[in-house]
C-alpha cells in the first residue's frame, strides 16, 4: 500500500495512491513526512485484511498513521492488462477508482518547490517525490508537474494464472517458455500468423520450453494463452523473424539480420538515432519515437547508428558514457528508463545488444498498443512514415483509444 497526502488548511487532501497484490511480503518504508506532501508505505498481511482495509478505505473510514482520509471513492474502471503490469510482473487486473471531487470542484495543484525535509531524501517537486515514493518511477526529463492517477487509487491483482517467459523467432519456427499455475490443461496457446496464408495455429501449453513451426510468409507473430473460460490471460509479440523477448538480451549471432534491416533506411517501423549524452534534449526524441510506435503498428529503434544506418562503434558511445566501462549497456539502460519513466502508460518494450561486424547496436522493439500512450505532459504522437507527429486530436485520437469502456482522458489544448 503506497500513498500520497498534501497537507492543507482545510485538512489532508487525498492525492494518488495505489495497492499492488503480491504473493510474498514485500519492504516497507513506513512514512515520509514534509511540509507539501505526506507519503506512506505499508504492507498488508492476508488478502482478507486488505480487502477489508480498502472497504473501510473507499468509504472513508480509514485513518493511515493517524491522518485521516476524508475523500470517498465512488466510481471504479476495470481493466485487464494481459501484456503484464510492470508493478506486478505479471498479467494483472488493474482496478482504478476515483475520489470524490472536493467543495470547490477544483483540480489540486501542487507547488512547484523542492520536497525536502532534514533527514530525509530531497526531490525536486510533490509530484517528484509522488513517482518515486508511490509508483517507484525516477524520473529522468524534467516533464509538467505531473502525478500518475492524480485523484485516484490503483488496484493492481496479479493474474498468476499464467505468463510469458521468453521466446524467439528464428526463421521457420518459434521458441517459447511461459510460466503457469493453472492446470494445463485449462490452458491454450493460440499463434496468429500475420500476413500468412497459414493465419492460425492452436497449441498444447507445457512448461517445458515449446517449439512451433511459423510459415515462411508470416509478417508478424501474435502470441496468446487463452483459458478455458474464453479468458486472454496473457499475450506477447514478435514484430519480424529473429525477434526475441525475456532472458536472451544480448544477440551476438544475429547481428547480420539486423543489418538488412538497417541497409532498408528509416520508415514506419525503424528509427535509426546516434548514441546521446545523457540529459541532451535530443533524448526526448528517443521517447517521441516509442511513444508513436506504440500508438501505431509497433516498431524498432535503433540506438548507435548514423542517419544512413550505419553502426558508430564502441569509440562514438563512450564519448557519451565516458565514466563507465560498458558504455552500450549504461545506452541501453538510459533508454530503457528514458522510455519507462517518461512514458503512460508504459509501452511493452524489448531491449536488446546486437553486434554488426563487430560494432554493438542498441535496439528497441516497441510493440504496439493496446490503448492510447502518450508521453508525461500528455502527449500523444503517432508514425507517419519515417516521422513521428502529433496525433490530430479531432480525428486520430478517438481511434487510438481502442480499450472499449476506458476513457483515457487527453486534454487536447495539451496536445499543441
Amino acid at each position: 500500500m503506497r500513498l500520497a497526502i498534501v497537507p492543507s488548511a482545510t485538512g489532508p487532501q487525498f492525492l494518488t495512491g495505489t495497492m499492488v497484490f503480491a504473493e510474498q511480503k514485500l519492504d516497507d518504508s513506513a512514512r515520509a513526512e514534509y511540509r507539501n506532501v505526506q507519503l506512506f508505505e505499508f504492507w498488508i498481511e492476508g488478502q482478507d485484511d486488505a480487502i477489508s482495509f480498502l472497504y473501510r478505505f473507499f468509504s472513508g473510514q480509514e485513518r493511515i498513521s493517524g491522518v485521516p482520509v476524508l475523500n470517498k471513492f465512488t466510481h471504479t474502471m476495470v481493466n485487464h492488462d494481459a501484456s503484464g503490469h510492470n508493478a506486478s510482473r505479471w498479467p494483472s487486473w488493474l482496478f482504478t477508482t476515483s475520489a470524490d471531487s472536493r467543495k470547490d470542484n477544483q483540480r489540486l495543484l501542487l507547488d512547484q518547490q523542492p520536497t525536502v525535509s532534514k533527514g530525509r531524501p530531497p526531490f525536486r517537486s510533490p509530484a517528484d517525490a509522488v513517482r518515486s515514493w508511490v509508483f517507484h518511477q525516477t524520473q529522468q526529463i524534467v516533464m509538467a508537474n505531473d502525478v500518475p492517477y492524480q485523484d485516484q487509487f490503483l488496484v493492481v491483482i496479479p493474474d498468476t494464472r499464467a505468463r510469458f517467459v521468453s521466446g524467439r523467432w528464428s526463421p521457420g519456427s518459434l521458441d517459447v517458455v511461459l510460466e503457469a499455475n493453472a492446470s494445463l490443461r485449462d490452458l491454450e496457446l493460440q499463434i496468429l500468423h500475420v500476413g500468412s496464408e497459414n493465419r492460425s495455429a492452436n497449441y498444447s501449453v507445457q512448461t517445458e520450453p515449446m517449439h512451433f513451426p511459423v510459415p515462411d510468409d508470416a509478417r508478424e507473430l501474435l502470441l496468446y494463452v487463452v483459458h478455458k473460460s474464453d479468458d486472454l490471460i496473457c499475450m506477447h509479440s514478435l514484430n519480424s523473424v529473429y525477434r526475441s523477448f525475456g532472458k536472451t538480451d544480448t544477440i551476438e549471432n544475429e547481428g547480420v539480420d539486423f543489418a538488412r534491416e538497417l541497409q532498408l533506411g528509416e520508415n514506419e517501423i525503424r528509427e535509426f538515432k546516434p548514441f546521446i549524452v545523457p540529459w541532451d534534449k535530443k533524448e526526448f526524441e528517443l521517447v517521441k519515437s516509442a511513444v508513436a510506435f506504440a500508438n501505431s503498428d509497433g516498431g524498432t529503434i535503433f540506438v548507435g547508428v548514423d542517419d544512413e544506418g550505419v553502426p558508430q562503434g564502441v569509440s562514438e558511445a563512450r564519448k557519451c558514457f565516458p565514466k563507465t566501462d560498458n558504455p552500450i549497456e549504461a545506452q541501453k539502460a538510459r533508454l530503457k528508463n528514458l522510455i519507462t519513466e517518461n512514458t503512460k502508460p508504459v509501452p511493452s518494450v524489448t531491449y536488446t545488444i546486437v553486434k554488426m561486424n563487430g560494432n554493438p547496436v542498441v535496439v528497441a522493439e516497441v510493440k504496439k498498443s493496446s490503448t492510447l500512450c502518450s508521453t508525461h505532459d500528455n502527449r500523444a504522437y503517432v508514425r507517419r512514415g519515417a516521422t513521428s507527429r502529433l496525433a490530430d486530436p479531432q480525428t486520430e485520437i478517438p481511434s487510438l483509444n481502442r480499450v472499449p469502456g476506458i476513457d483515457f482522458e487527453i486534454p487536447l489544448n495539451a496536445l499543441g
